[in-house]
């Protein structure tokens, strides 16, 4: 808000001086309008955003713990297979980077070139990972008798972790997309606000003038101070 304020002091200055042509008083009211409008939408679609968007988190955060919980029993028994490592390290990181990103977007603990959509290639990498261990233990147990034990666990048992491998790499797999379909949607919007605004005022967005390119020459009319 106190951004606002104060482009429309400076605007209004300028307009007073005489320093702005009606022209552009109109261009950069324009440009304050649709920026105050796209900041209420966000504003609303962050708090319609925010409860899904933490339960979606949390599920990713609750599958990936069970996960890890399966193959980290394995390697407390003694059972360092490199299988049971992958499977838990994988877990693992999918439980840190859900826990991270449902912690700090909604309080905007991070800036906004690090927000969690943006990000959104970790969780296509994430999903990279889920697929590979899905593949790698459903080689091993999709086929296999349950009587036909792998390196003294159950097959039926860890048929069912099978699945649920793949149900994680479909969560991290939608919350990419999302993220991707968000950031590609967010510059179509300014892409379409800036053919709006050329073919308006038939000007395009580095144009500025220069008293607000410097908004002390709104005061003295482009002339330095003494």
């Amino acid at each position: 808000m106190a951004h606002w304020k104060q482009a429309a002091h400076t605007v209004g200055s300028a307009a007073l001086n005489g320093n702005l042509h009606p022209h552009d008083l109109a261009d950069h009211a324009f440009d304050g309008v649709t920026g105050l409008g796209k900041t209420a939408a966000k504003g609303q679609l962050r708090i319609w955003e925010n409860v899904p968007r933490l339960a979606f988190r949390a599920a990713q955060f609750l599958f990936g713990l069970i996960v890890a919980g399966f193959y980290g029993h394995r390697l407390g028994s003694g059972d360092h297979a490199a299988e049971w490592v992958y499977g838990v390290f994988v877990a693992g990181a999918s439980c840190l980077v859900a826990a991270a990103f449902a912690l700090l977007a909604p309080l905007g603990a991070v800036r906004p070139a690090c927000r969690t959509h943006r990000l959104f290639y970790v969780d296509y990498l994430l999903f990279l990972l889920w697929i590979v261990l899905f593949g790698v233990f459903a080689g091993i147990f999709l086929h296999r008798a349950d009587a036909d034990s792998f390196r003294g666990t159950s097959s039926r048992v860890q048929r069912a972790v099978v699945w649920l491998d793949l149900l994680n790499a479909v969560l991290w797999l939608v919350s990419g997309t999302y993220g991707l379909a968000k950031q590609v949607l967010g510059a179509q919007i300014n892409r379409v606000e800036a053919k709006l605004k050329g073919s308006v005022f038939g000007r395009k967005d580095n144009q500025v003038p220069i008293e607000l390119q410097d908004p002390e020459k709104a005061y003295t009319g482009g002339r330095q101070p003494m």
